[in-house]
């Protein structure tokens, strides 16, 4: 059975657990099969039941590197793989950040390796956020060196069996290919497709 793992009710875009493997990927439910139609919300306990699984000593366990946020918060790092989309070198990590006095976040992120993406438009002036960011700023953000997706914290373990099985596809496919063939919708590039190659793995 298929299930929303998040809470975004008025977003076309939303992450859907699927219980027969434990994928959790994010998708356009405007283009779901009809049959597909009537996804359930998962439980909160359910949304929540990998609690275990991301301890501090679990993501160092899993190659997890530690970092302050302020004075009494922590994050935590894990760089997945080497990858081009085009002309851009990129890294793609997972963070989470775990703040004393509010909700945990967890992400997945495209790191440029070289330059940034602050894109200049008629050789000048330079591009802001694009609009689909703006319009989906629950999920997606953007800043001069990076994109970042907002992700459940149930997909954090799909996303370290994907680096484990070295899955490069499945990973870009979790997030709808936004960190890459559709790397251009986040970013502002005047792409319409991206070539993505991949390079190694971390």
């Amino acid at each position: 059975m298929y299930f929303y793992a998040d809470m975004l009710r008025e977003y076309p875009y939303r992450f859907v657990y699927d219980d027969s493997d434990n994928s959790v990927e994010l998708v356009d439910i405007r283009y779901l099969d009809r049959e597909l139609l009537n996804i359930q919300q998962l439980s909160y306990e359910k949304l929540h039941d990998n609690d275990k699984y991301l301890s501090h000593a679990r993501l160092k366990v899993l190659g997890f590197e530690e970092f302050s946020i302020g004075l009494k918060d922590l994050g935590f790092i894990k760089r997945l793989c080497r990858y081009q989309c085009d002309s851009l070198n990129l890294i793609l990590e997972v963070v989470a950040c775990d703040y004393k006095d509010s909700f945990n976040s967890y992400s997945v992120k495209a790191m440029c390796k070289t330059g940034n993406l602050r894109i200049k438009k008629n050789g000048s002036s330079v591009l802001g956020t694009p609009k689909f960011v703006e319009k989906y700023n629950r999920i997606f953000s953007k800043s001069d060196t990076s994109i970042s997706i907002n992700i459940p914290y149930i997909m954090m373990q799909y996303l370290m069996n994907l680096y484990s099985s070295h899955d490069f596809e499945g990973l870009m496919r979790s997030v709808d290919g936004f960190l890459g063939k559709n790397f251009h919708i986040v970013s502002g590039i005047s792409v319409q497709h991206m070539e993505v190659n991949f390079g190694s793995w971390l």
